[in-house]
């Protein structure tokens, strides 16, 4: 848990807005993909266990985002009723980022700090939101 959370948001805020924030995506993830294959997530309570998700929800993978998708309204529907609207709460970033790997490819609002050229498309979806990764 500490390794991904170090791995996946730690870097993501000391490097703000450069490459280096994404630069442990990969590492992040295989870490959660252990530690989930392993059940550790099982003894996590839901904060935790939405932690060590966040990589699925960080990566330009379509497949890592579906499965992050499954894994949030599963535990909406397993944890405990005081929990739901916590996990709840999840759901709706879930999708939405899902969306924009579908649609893209890629996260769009990462483009300048990865130094790729945006789209048209990329453009105009940057524009209308404001370049946010997520709705408000």
């Amino acid at each position: 848990m500490a390794v991904v959370v170090l791995l996946d948001q730690f870097s993501r805020h000391c490097h703000r807005d450069t490459a280096d924030a994404f630069a442990n995506d990969q590492a992040a993830l295989r870490s959660a993909k252990r530690a989930i294959a392993a059940g550790l997530d099982a003894a996590l309570p839901p904060p935790g266990r939405i932690f060590l998700l966040h990589p699925f929800h960080h990566s330009e993978s379509l497949v890592e985002q579906e499965r992050y998708v499954d894994a949030v309204n599963n535990l909406v529907h397993t944890v405990a009723p005081a929990w739901r609207t916590f996990a709840g709460s999840f759901v709706r970033y879930a999708v939405h980022h899902r969306d924009v790997i579908a649609r893209f490819g890629r996260f769009p609002h990462r483009n300048e700090a990865l130094g790729r050229t945006d789209t048209a498309a990329e453009r105009d979806y940057l524009a209308a939101t404001g370049g946010k990764p997520s709705p408000d």
